[in-house]
C-alpha cells in the first residue's frame, strides 16, 4: 500500500513491498544488424549536393537548423490556443495506486470527474491535434532527425548539464564496466550548461560527445513561443542523435549488464518501439481519446475486474483502444528512428505542450506527471507498432524501524524465456516458472540521485556519537554477479577521491576505472566541494561496502 512520497527525494516509503503490476507486451497497432561500436567521433556531416560530404569537428559552428526550423514552425503554428489545463473539479487530483491494487476503480466516470475541460477546450485542443498529425508528413522526414546529419547505427543518448553531467559521467564509467562499447551522446541544452573539459576530452576518452541543443536547434529563437526545459530536453536529444537505433537512458538511470543485445531482439526489430512500465495506474482523461481520435471499446478486455457486468467496477485502462495498465516509466526508451518518425514527432508535440495541455490530460495530477506516457500515447494515437515489457518493476531498497524504503527502480532485460512466455496481461497471481531467467537490466537511481553533497543522511546515519553506514540497495538481485551499492560507490570514489585505493580482496564489483579523479574537473563537484567528503564519509563507506556481502538482509535497526 502506497504510504507517502517525499518531495525532497522522491522516495518512496511503503509499509510493504509492492505487489507485481500488470504486464503488457507487444502491441502491434497495425493489426487491432550489429551495435556500432566504432568511435563516433566527428560522425557529424554537412551534406551538399554539389561538394559531396564535408566532416565537421566536435564543436560545429551553428546549422541553418533545417528540418528542425520546419518542426518549430509547424509546433508554433499547431500550439494550443486554449488556457492551460490547471483546475481539478473540487480540487481533486487522481489518486496514487499500483496497477494491481484490487480496492480502487478507476471507472470512466471517476477519471471524468477529476481534471475541467471545457467543450470549447476539448474541440480547440482536438482541432490543433488533428493539424499537426496532418502536417507532419509536409516535412518530409525520413528519419527523426536533420537532414543535415549521417544519422545511423546504434548507441545510447542521454541529457546532461549541470549536476546531470556528473550524473552521466558515472553512468558511463558503469556502462563501461559492463564491458559495453557502444558509442554515447549527451545532450547539452544551453550554453551556460556547456563544461568544454567534459565535453571535449573527458567524453571522447569514453567514447562519448556532446551533442550541443543550442548549437543544433533554434531553442534561442523559439524561447518566447514553446516551453522548453526539462522533460523536452529528451525528446529534443533524441532528435539531435547521431544514432538510427537510440536508447535513451535518463542520467541517473544506469544499466546493471551489457545492453547492447537489445538493439538486435527480434521483438525490437518488429516494432522500433520498447518502453518499460512504471507501477502506477493509468489516469489518462478519458477526452484525450477524443482528442486523439482514438476510437475505444465499451467492454473491457484485460485486467482485473472485467469479468464485473458493472462498468462503474470497470478500469476504463481496460477497454480496448486506451493505453493499457500499467502507466509507463521514461527513464529508458528504446527507438528505430525511421520506424517512428511520426511517432517521436507526436511525442515532440504532447512534451512541448506538455506542462500546459498534455501532461495534465494524460496523468491527471496523478503519480510522476511528466514525459512518461507521452511515447505510448503517440504510438496509439499514430497506429504504431510498440512493446511495453510485460515484467513488473522492482522497487529496491531497505527495511527499518520506518517502513521499507524504495531508494530505486529496476527494470528487466526483456529478452529472456521469463518475459516470452509471460501472458501478455498478467494476472497477479501469475507465478514464474522453476526456470526463471529473468535478469535487471536497468536501475533508476532517483531516490535519491547520487549527488554526492546530498547522500550524507542517505548512506549513514550517527546513534552515540558513532557513524553507522547503510545500503541504499541490499538484498539478492536475480542472476546478479556483483554487488550494486558496492560498484557505485568504487565509480563515485575514484572519480573524485584522492586517497582512493584498490580493493586487497578480489570482487567483481571492484573494477577499476582509467580516469581517475576526473570528477574534480566537473563545476558541481567544484562548487559543491563534494570531495571534502571523502575522508570522513565516501571512503569509510567504501570500505563497510568492501567488507560487507552484498547478500546482507538490509534490515537496519536505530535503538
Amino acid at each position: 500500500m502506497f504510504s507517502s512520497r517525499s518531495k525532497s527525494t522522491d522516495e518512496v516509503i511503503v509499509d510493504k513491498e509492492p505487489p507485481p503490476v500488470v504486464a503488457v507486451g507487444k502491441v502491434d497497432m497495425d493489426k487491432t544488424s550489429q551495435p556500432d561500436t566504432v568511435s563516433h567521433k566527428n560522425r557529424l556531416k554537412i551534406v551538399d549536393g554539389s561538394h559531396g560530404s564535408n566532416v565537421i569537428n566536435l564543436s560545429p559552428e551553428p546549422l541553418m537548423f533545417s528540418s528542425a526550423e520546419n518542426l518549430f514552425s509547424l509546433l508554433v503554428e499547431t500550439k494550443p490556443k486554449s488556457p492551460p489545463l490547471t483546475n481539478y473539479i473540487n480540487g481533486e487530483k487522481a489518486e496514487q495506486k499500483f496497477s494491481s491494487d484490487p480496492d480502487f476503480h478507476f471507472s470512466k466516470s471517476y477519471l471524468s470527474s477529476l481534471l475541467e475541460v471545457k467543450g470549447t477546450t476539448l474541440q480547440e485542443l482536438k482541432t490543433q491535434h488533428q493539424e499537426f498529425v496532418e502536417k507532419i508528413h509536409h516535412l518530409n522526414m525520413s528519419i527523426f532527425g536533420d537532414k543535415h546529419k549521417t544519422i545511423d547505427g546504434e548507441g545510447i543518448v542521454m541529457v546532461g548539464g549541470g549536476r546531470f553531467s556528473w550524473l552521466s559521467l558515472l553512468n558511463i564509467n558503469q556502462l563501461r564496466s559492463t564491458g559495453c562499447k557502444l558509442p554515447v551522446e549527451v545532450f547539452i541544452a544551453s550554453e551556460q550548461e556547456y563544461e568544454p573539459d567534459f565535453c571535449e576530452d573527458l567524453l571522447p576518452s569514453l567514447n562519448a560527445k556532446c551533442i550541443l541543443g543550442y548549437k543544433e536547434l533554434p531553442i534561442v529563437k523559439y524561447q518566447n513561443r514553446l516551453e522548453i526545459d526539462g522533460y523536452q530536453y529528451k525528446i529534443l536529444a533524441i532528435f539531435t542523435s547521431s544514432f538510427k537505433n537510440v536508447l535513451l537512458l535518463d542520467a541517473d538511470n544506469v544499466v546493471v549488464r551489457d545492453p547492447r543485445h537489445l538493439f538486435e531482439w527480434p521483438d525490437f526489430l518488429s516494432t522500433g518501439l520498447v518502453v518499460w512500465p512504471d507501477c502506477w495506474s493509468r489516469t489518462t482523461h478519458p477526452y484525450y481519446y477524443d482528442i486523439a481520435g482514438i476510437t475505444v471499446g465499451d467492454r473491457p478486455v484485460r485486467g482485473q475486474f472485467m469479468e464485473s457486468e458493472s462498468p462503474e467496477d470497470w478500469n476504463f485502462h481496460d477497454l480496448p483502444g486506451t493505453l493499457p495498465n500499467p502507466s509507463s516509466e521514461s527513464g529508458m526508451l528504446l527507438v528505430n528512428k525511421e520506424k517512428h518518425v511520426d511517432t517521436m514527432l507526436l511525442s515532440m508535440y504532447y512534451n512541448m505542450f506538455g506542462p500546459s495541455h498534455y501532461y495534465p490530460l494524460l496523468t491527471q495530477g496523478g503519480a510522476g506527471e511528466g514525459d512518461k506516457d507521452t511515447f505510448i500515447a503517440a504510438a496509439y494515437a499514430l497506429q504504431k507498432p510498440i512493446y511495453q515489457v510485460k515484467q513488473s518493476m522492482k522497487f529496491l531498497g531497505y527495511h527499518d524501524d520506518y517502513g521499507y524504503h524504495a531508494k530505486a527502480l529496476g527494470q528487466w532485460d526483456p529478452t529472456t524465456n521469463t518475459e516470452k512466455h509471460m501472458p501478455p496481461y498478467m494476472s497477479n497471481y501469475y507465478v514464474a516458472p522453476e526456470d526463471d531467467d529473468s535478469q535487471l537490466m536497468f536501475m533508476h537511481l532517483s531516490y535519491p540521485k547520487l549527488y554526492p553533497d546530498k547522500l550524507r543522511e542517505e548512506i549513514s546515519w550517527e546513534q552515540n556519537g558513532e557513524l553507522h553506514h547503510r545500503k541504499l540497495y541490499p538484498g539478492d538481485l536475480p542472476n546478479h554477479d556483483y554487488g550494486f551499492d558496492l560498484r557505485m560507490w568504487e565509480l563515485i570514489t575514484q572519480l573524485i577521491c584522492p586517497s582512493w585505493r584498490p580493493n586487497s580482496d578480489e570482487n567483481p564489483a571492484s573494477v577499476e576505472i582509467p580516469d581517475k579523479l576526473r570528477g574534480l574537473d566537473m563545476h558541481y563537484i567544484q562548487t559543491s566541494q563534494s570531495s571534502k567528503e571523502c575522508e570522513d564519509l565516501f571512503l569509510p563507506h567504501l570500505e563497510y561496502l568492501r567488507t560487507h556481502t552484498a547478500t546482507d538482509d538490509g534490515v537496519y535497526r536505530y535503538e
